[in-house]
């Protein structure tokens, strides 16, 4: 499996995530939470190991696939320097579905 880092989205009822975050929380770095969802960032060889607590944990697991750009914007960073930013086009692969089918956007 590729160390390329992997941003997922995990779901749950409340002890789940908890139980899910603390068997990961050494190897996924990363965590922000909105609702019953929580983002974390790891590295591809921890996919493994984080799809094994999220079964045990019973959690959904879905990875964050950018598929494109919107919304180009132009800022002046000032001394001459210009950046183009843009918005990510994202789909979520459902790597593992929990139970209780929480997700998000699913």
């Amino acid at each position: 499996m590729s160390n390329r880092v992997k941003n997922l989205l995990v779901s749950g009822p409340d002890d789940n995530l908890a139980t899910f975050h603390l068997a990961v929380c050494m190897a996924l770095l990363d965590h922000e939470r909105r609702g019953q969802t929580i983002s974390y960032t790891c590295m591809g060889g921890d996919l493994h190991g984080a799809l094994a607590a999220a079964k045990r944990a019973d959690v959904t697991v879905q990875q964050i696939v950018v598929t494109g750009h919107k919304n180009p914007r132009t800022q002046n960073l000032g001394g001459g320097a210009l950046v183009t930013v843009s918005d990510n086009v994202e789909t979520y692969e459902t790597l593992h579905l929990g139970t209780h089918k929480m997700g998000w956007k699913l």
